[in-house]
């Protein structure tokens, strides 16, 4: 990162002068907005000699463009359509940092229903283990079709008079 400092060290009331310079710094995975990074030693200079201060770096963390953050866990949509969601199927979602994954949608999703994968989310800062992190929340967002064919309309009706013949079976039983 870029920073400006001081060239001296600043006393009360004298203007300072100060200098851009580059400074390299190692963000830790699982930061989260506004923390606080030190650096030490990349401050303000001691007075008269002793070494300089540590500079203070505040985390803006970014939105990212398909997952939402909640604490270490993860969220994302994922669009299925109909016959998906009535069937089951499987589909590609993507992840932080591992590309794609190959997730398994249950016969009869419901719209809205969720899923989670454990261990995908964001990773605990200062965690002992490398794997702890937290989970993602797969949230189906079932599409209706629209534009059907005759063929489709044929057989989403055909469909439709079944159910209602179990329907009316069941109630009459």
């Amino acid at each position: 990162i870029a920073v400006e400092v001081p060239v001296e060290h600043q006393r009360r009331g004298e203007r300072v002068r100060t200098q851009r310079k580059e400074v390299e710094i190692s963000i830790p995975a699982g930061v989260d907005d506004n923390e606080t990074l030190r650096v030490r030693g990349e401050g303000s200079p001691g007075p008269e000699g002793a070494s300089p201060g540590d500079l203070m770096v505040y985390l803006r963390v970014m939105p990212h463009p398909r997952f939402t953050r909640s604490g270490h866990n993860v969220h994302l949509d994922v669009s299925i359509n109909l016959v998906q969601a009535i069937l089951g199927a499987t589909v590609r979602i993507p992840t932080l940092d591992e590309g794609d994954l190959q997730l398994r949608v249950r016969p009869g999703t419901q719209p809205e229903e969720q899923q989670v994968i454990k261990g995908k989310g964001i990773p605990i800062l200062g965690a002992r283990s490398v794997r702890s992190r937290g989970h993602m929340y797969i949230r189906f967002k079932v599409s209706t079709p629209v534009g059907l064919t005759e063929r489709q309309r044929e057989l989403l009706e055909e469909f439709q008079e079944i159910e209602e013949e179990g329907d009316r079976r069941s109630s009459s039983g």
